[in-house]
């Protein structure tokens, strides 16, 4: 089984509620057990111990008491039970880092781990509980200083933090097609022209003062996930856009959407057993310090993904 490397970005819709923002509340409940999707995982996050990424760990518990293990003796096969001792409880690990300036960031995942789309889920709840965490801290401080609030008062601190988290898994256009297929519903596809050349600027008005220019479609309802995926791929390898993103829904119900950039499958790939034959032992107060999480950062400062993973920071 191989353990890989996978890339994602993370951006606000509004200023007022930061990444930044969200990864220091995330840390203040670091490692707390998180049962919202019917299954305990413990997320931590460190902001500090490195300059310029956070770095993060999701840990997965299963409740499961007992694992299996085939035994061989004499020439036979044998299947043996074995009870976990005490406390004691089975885990999977993902570690993942985020550049703190653009938002761009690196996961590991291998079979069974905790998904990437099902890790932006726990962002974007994260990020949805700060939004109310700040309204209700602001109505409150309000309320004490003057002793009432208005219903419009209220309406412009909602108005004030209106914000949604946006996750992105990186993807490589060749393979889109198929990654596309794995969703359950399609909603939109937004790009932007990488050039604006004559036919394009003719349909366009003020095409002719424009720098870039970027179209969002969005999807009717009763077209199919194949089809709808095959088009967008066609439609890609037609148009040559700059950036590409698909909006989507996954099979968990969650809507994504998925960045399209010229980038490989992944970004590096190494035996479970390898890598977790390193975790032994591992302090988890002290993740960020361990060589598995220090690797992450280094293959996104490498020369050939730090064009990716820190485009535009300065």
């Amino acid at each position: 089984m191989k353990v890989k490397l996978y890339g994602f970005e993370v951006e606000s819709s509004s200023s007022s509620i930061t990444i930044d923002a969200l990864m220091a509340s995330m840390e203040k409940k670091s490692g707390l057990p998180d049962n919202s999707r019917n299954i305990e995982r413990r997320i931590f996050i460190d902001c500090s111990s490195h300059a310029e990424y956070h770095s993060g760990l999701v840990v997965t518990v299963k409740d499961q008491k007992r694992f299996c293990r085939l035994e061989g003796s004499g020439g036979q096969i044998k299947i043996a039970v074995e009870n976990l001792k005490g406390d004691d409880k089975l885990m999977e690990f993902n570690f993942f880092v985020l550049n703190k300036k653009n938002g761009i960031g690196l996961y590991q995942h291998y079979h069974n781990s905790c998904g990437l789309n099902i890790f932006g889920a726990y962002l974007s709840s994260e990020f949805t509980n700060l939004r109310q965490s700040l309204i209700d801290d602001e109505t409150e401080a309000l309320e004490l200083a003057n002793g009432s609030i208005s219903e419009s008062q209220k309406k412009e601190i909602r108005r004030k933090f209106k914000s949604k988290l946006i996750f992105s898994q990186l993807v490589r256009k060749e393979s889109l097609e198929k990654i596309l297929g794995e969703y359950k519903k399609l909603k939109a596809f937004e790009y932007e022209f990488s050039a604006i050349d004559s036919k394009v600027r003719e349909g366009i008005p003020l095409s002719n003062y424009a720098k870039k220019i970027r179209e969002k479609l969005t999807f009717a309802s009763g077209w199919g996930v194949p089809i709808l995926s095959s088009a967008i791929s066609e439609a890609i390898d037609k148009i040559k856009p700059s950036t590409g993103r698909i909006y989507a829904t996954n099979q968990e119900g969650d809507d994504v959407s998925i960045r399209v950039f010229n980038i490989p499958d992944n970004f590096g790939e190494e035996d479970f057993d390898d890598v977790a034959l390193k975790l032994n032992n591992l302090n988890l107060q002290t993740f960020s310090s361990h060589q598995v999480s220090l690797d992450l950062i280094a293959v996104c400062k490498s020369k050939d993904y730090r064009h990716i993973f820190e485009a535009n920071v300065k």
